[in-house]
């Protein structure tokens, strides 16, 4: 008889196991071999992604150095747990200008640590801050696709930003989406990271619909690098209208690109991008992540005599599911 499925939040599945329901909701009746939880390892088919000791709380992670080993590191990117980051700023000539030039400076070097060459900004929330002001923040593609906003970012700043996203984000967007399952998954699930700026943060698109020359342009080109000069576009045509805009991205030559043409802009990436061991506090952010990146996962080591299946998507999963972190759940005897 095969076992029953359960949708939940992987921490809602956390919970139940504290309240001694797992077992009966995951084996229903059938004696459960001992439930170990000490190292779990982490496979999609035949390859082992990770092995990890954090599965209860704060504890170590480990990417196995395989084939798919840049798509966990993304996914670990995009639980905001591949600590430490760094951001750098890409003036404007009026920024450069400005004596915030040399008293800031343009480089944070470890996010999670405090500013350590300038004794009146300490943290990352008083530097970011100090060059924004009451600026308009503007996210591209990629900083919405890897959750920079709501992970790295917005967790160290206690004032609200003002947050605009581009409408070429939104297409950009809609057209990654119909390429295949893959990139749909990310997609859904960066559709689910503005539902949470919009509602968590006050975010909203810009308002106009936009400049028809524009839209019937972006229609015709082929090649995500092309869409970036639509954004940066996008961002000097509200300008007048809303005021000055600071770009956020993880493209290295968009940021240089937007400095260029006078555009301010943030560029964020992980201070150690060949790291693949990482001390973590949220397993089931990551859990999550990884199975919308690799549609179904197997994790071992629960217990004795069998795996937990997770699928990250599935027909019929809805906004709410979405929304709350859902996944898909079953045992697999070994």
């Amino acid at each position: 008889m095969p076992y029953p499925t359960i949708i939940k939040s992987f921490d809602e599945f956390l919970e139940l196991r504290a309240r001694n329901e797992l077992d009966r909701l995951l084996f229903q009746g059938i004696p459960p071999s001992t439930f170990r939880h000490q190292v779990i390892n982490c496979f999609h088919n035949d390859d082992m992604l990770f092995e990890s000791d954090s599965f209860l709380g704060q504890g170590n992670l480990r990417v196995n150095d395989g084939p798919e080993k840049d798509k966990v590191l993304a996914s670990i990117d995009r639980a905001g747990a591949r600590v430490p980051y760094r951001c750098e700023f890409y003036p404007s000539a009026a920024s450069q200008q400005s004596d915030k030039y040399h008293r800031l400076g343009v480089k944070y070097e470890n996010i999670v640590r405090e500013f350590p060459d300038n004794p009146t900004f300490h943290t990352f929330e008083d530097w970011f801050l100090g060059w924004i002001e009451d600026s308009i923040i503007v996210p591209d593609s990629c900083i919405i696709i890897d959750h920079y906003l709501s992970k790295v970012i917005l967790p160290r700043i206690r004032r609200r930003l003002r947050i605009r996203i581009p409408r070429f984000v939104l297409l950009e967007l809609e057209k990654k989406g119909n390429r295949n399952d893959e990139n749909k998954r990310l997609v859904f699930s960066a559709f689910n990271e503005i539902r949470k700026l919009r509602l968590d943060f006050d975010a909203s698109p810009f308002p106009n619909p936009i400049r028809t020359d524009l839209q019937a342009s972006f229609s015709q080109i082929s090649g995500d690098k092309n869409i970036d000069s639509f954004i940066r576009t996008e961002i000097w045509d509200y300008r007048n209208i809303f005021g000055h805009m600071v770009l956020l991205t993880r493209d290295l030559i968009m940021a240089c690109v937007a400095s260029a043409e006078d555009i301010d802009a943030f560029y964020l990436c992980p201070a150690q991008p060949e790291q693949n061991e990482f001390s973590i506090n949220n397993f089931s952010s990551i859990i999550t992540e990884i199975a919308v990146t690799f549609n179904e996962i197997k994790l071992e080591g629960m217990w004795d005599d069998h795996s937990l299946i997770i699928e990250g998507m599935w027909s019929g999963k809805d906004i709410m599911d979405w929304g709350k972190n859902r996944l898909k759940m079953h045992l697999e005897p070994h």
